[in-house]
């Protein structure tokens, strides 16, 4: 899959799609934040990290967005 990090860079990541968002999050660099003040955007409509990519329905080329969570 893709992610499209807080910095716009687009990373390309290897997963299981068992994993669930908190796992694929974990193997991404994030400078000065705390993953946990993260989030996934998928089609404009925030995932749940507790929830796997099979949850959603994730395909090898899939592209996630990660935002920080609003308070």
């Amino acid at each position: 899959i893709y992610v499209e990090t807080l910095s716009g860079i687009t990373v390309s990541l290897y997963v299981d799609f068992n994993d669930t968002l908190d796992q694929v999050k974990a193997r991404i660099p994030i400078e000065g934040v705390s993953p946990d003040q993260t989030r996934f955007v998928l089609d404009d409509k925030q995932l749940e990290d507790e929830r796997t990519l099979t949850d959603y329905d994730m395909q090898d080329n899939s592209t996630l967005q990660l935002v920080l969570k609003l308070r």
